[in-house]
């Protein structure tokens, strides 16, 4: 039986240069604008070329399980095949580790026939012992993987090894949305098992997986060298022969030396150069995102125990202008807590009009028809969430709702909201998105009767019953129907969050740069890039 592990939550922080669906023109109108292609016309020629990539911050570590940022998750992208890939639809299908995979009639059993031939880096043989070792290594309580309590909470309850060549994983419940989590190079890539046993925590430090690309070279503050993989499975990738990663916390430094020919992609562009980029001839590309920011509620303490003081703070505030004047065209209006992407289109809310005068009725009907005063917390070192935060606060005060901004550490904010101070805390902007490919289970984390995020968001029964079908059913149609009734519950009816919008990747290549991809979560493919 997997034991349990504190579940770290994955935020989304850093610079945020990312991406890009346009948004309406006012309050209330659905997200639009021009869509871009996803990839260009094809893979490069197999060659010797060098890309040069532009990150917006130095990786942390390359250890899939224990990494939990989005920028290392394009590095670990090109180094790990997973057992699982997902398609534009969120949908899942065997990845490069897989031959095929069967779910038994009663959805409680994954039985996957593993690729043949396949080697690590380092020259280990990739098989079943290799999925199960990295399953193993999930809970050790030392390495404190966030990814453990992700896949217990799925139900995972064994990783079974037939043969070499077959692993069969057992769970506990019926669980859809458990392949999503095989499929994220964070937590789902296999590492070698005897270099990641005799590296312990190091591992991330000198990863070694089975990948089209491998480690070189890491200089700490200056560049990821990775390498073609010749012995790659795939004798049709990689392309390139090295890619070279370096990270920017200085978006304009990175803008530069791109449009100087320097730089040959960057994975995050800001907002404001995207312009200049189109200008000079290069191509952007852009995918929506699962990320969101949103005003959290604490429903445990007044005022926002009463859910018309949480409705009133909705409806006060004007989301597509926030969007705009903070993002620009880098993110989406946001109606809903579930992203509108793949299967989820087909189920996304209008994002709220602004109301200034039901807000007014709403806050006389709570007994505080002349407003009240709170205080958000924000966190500290994000611009992004400051200007938002002083935006709210200006529309918030034409309701008479006076707001405090206090900026915080990132580590000091968490702790502040959390269960274990009690949840000590009014309101607070927080950014976060989920940890693998599909949003649900992490909307469940955040609002489920058993999910592990403590924060004192309002809940109720007919959102756990959305969600219980949800994570349990096969049935597509029936699941979108459920997460409707979820999207209704936590943004409208228990009003425990105000979405303020969705981000999504927004990438971009030199002209003479070829098959350059973005998966449907935004994560660079570059096994088929070169130049």
């Amino acid at each position: 039986m997997l034991r349990r592990a504190i579940l770290a939550m994955a935020v989304g922080l850093g610079a945020i240069g990312l991406a890009a669906c346009g948004g309406a023109s006012q309050d209330g109108a659905a997200g639009g604008g021009t869509p871009a292609a996803k990839a260009d016309a094809g893979p490069a020629p197999r060659g010797d070329s060098t890309l040069q990539v532009a990150l917006p911050e130095d990786p942390a570590s390359l250890d899939p399980a224990t990494s939990a940022a989005a920028v290392e998750r394009n590095v670990l992208a090109q180094m790990y095949d997973n057992l699982v890939d997902i398609d534009a639809d969120l949908q899942p299908r065997p990845g490069g580790l897989t031959e095929s995979y069967e779910m038994s009639e009663d959805g409680k059993t994954y039985t996957f026939t593993l690729r043949e031939g396949i080697t690590f880096h380092n020259g280990e043989r990739f098989d079943a012992d290799a999925v199960k070792a990295h399953f193993d290594r999930l809970e050790d309580e030392e390495l404190a993987s966030p990814y453990l309590e992700d896949f217990e909470s799925l139900g995972l309850e064994e990783v079974e090894v037939v043969d070499p060549g077959t692993v069969r994983f057992r769970l506990s419940r019926p669980s859809p949305y458990f392949l999503s989590l095989l499929a994220d190079p964070a937590g789902g890539g296999i590492p070698a098992p005897e270099a990641a046993a005799r590296a312990g925590r190091d591992f991330g430090n000198e990863p070694v997986g089975s990948g089209p690309f491998k480690l070189e070279s890491w200089k700490r503050g200056d560049a990821i060298t990775l390498v073609r993989n010749d012995d790659y499975w795939n004798p049709e990738a990689p392309s390139a022969g090295k890619l070279v990663f370096r990270g920017f916390a200085d978006s304009n430094s990175a803008l530069s030396q791109f449009l100087s020919g320097q730089l040959d992609i960057i994975a995050q562009v800001s907002p404001q150069g995207v312009r200049e980029i189109e200008e000079g001839g290069d191509t952007v590309l852009n995918q929506a995102g699962i990320s969101t920011l949103r005003v959290f509620f604490n429903s445990t303490r007044a005022p926002f125990d009463d859910v018309r003081v949480r409705q009133a703070v909705s409806a006060a505030i004007g989301r597509d202008t926030v969007r705009r004047t903070v993002m620009r065209e880098a993110a989406v209006t946001a109606g809903q807590p579930l992203a509108p992407i793949g299967i989820y289109e087909t189920i996304a809310q209008e994002p709220p009009a602004r109301d200034v005068e039901r807000a007014k009725e709403l806050l006389a009907e709570a007994g505080l028809p002349d407003g009240f005063e709170f205080t958000l917390l924000i966190y500290a070192d994000n611009q992004e969430h400051a200007r938002a935060a002083q935006l709210l606060a200006s529309q918030l005060e034409e309701v008479g709702i006076r707001v405090r901004i206090e900026p915080m550490q990132l580590s000091a904010l968490l702790e502040q909201i959390s269960a274990e101070r009690d949840n000590d805390y009014d309101a607070t902007l927080l950014g976060g998105g989920a940890g693998n490919p599909d949003p649900v289970p992490w909307l469940y984390t955040n609002f489920g009767e058993h999910g592990s995020s403590k924060f004192g968001a309002a809940k109720t029964d007919a959102m756990e019953q959305g969600f219980q079908t949800a994570l349990s059913t096969p049935d597509v149609d029936a699941r979108l129907e459920a997460l409707r009734t979820v999207n209704s519950e936590i943004e409208t009816e228990a009003a425990s969050q105000a979405t303020l919008w969705f981000l999504s990747t927004l990438t971009a290549h030199q002209s003479g740069v070829h098959g350059v991809r973005l998966s449907p979560t935004g994560t660079l493919d570059l096994r088929g890039a070169g130049k």
